[in-house]
């Protein structure tokens, strides 16, 4: 199966469904078009300058910049206070 890797929290956020769009500055590989794959999440450290900031937008008006949906709030506070709770790549 073939896998896309991303970082976290993004991984999570869209395994969980609250962010139902992945945007890359390419396009997917035609083979793997509409095909199921897999989400490998990297084994970046999480930043947590990241997710406040995440948590900002969704507090405010600009929300819609970040294609999260609302739920995702909750979840960004809880991992901005324990940030290592994200599983990551070994």
């Amino acid at each position: 199966m073939k896998a896309l890797t991303i970082w976290q929290p993004w991984a999570t956020l869209i395994m969980a469904g609250v962010k139902p769009y992945e945007f890359r500055g390419w396009p997917a590989p035609v083979a793997i078009r509409g095909q199921r794959i897999a989400i490998h999440a990297g084994a970046r450290p999480v930043k947590k300058a990241e997710i406040a900031d995440l948590i900002i937008r969704l507090r405010s008006a600009e929300a819609w910049s970040t294609a999260l949906k609302p739920e995702a709030l909750a979840m960004l506070e809880r991992w901005h206070s324990n940030p290592h709770a994200l599983p990551l790549a070994s």
